[in-house]
């Protein structure tokens, strides 16, 4: 028996494409943010 969803395969795997790459933005912006905000603080004190 073959199943009538696989054309909508692709579209899948697409979306959970899309969805890893925006997770994966998200959590590098929470990780960057505070040691952009640390730098900061170190070059207002520098200069």
């Amino acid at each position: 028996m073959k199943r009538k969803d696989s054309c909508s395969q692709p579209l899948l795997k697409f979306a959970i494409k899309v969805f890893s790459v925006i997770g994966v933005i998200f959590v590098v912006k929470i990780s960057i943010l505070p040691v952009l905000a640390i730098v900061n603080s170190v070059n207002k004190h520098n200069f």
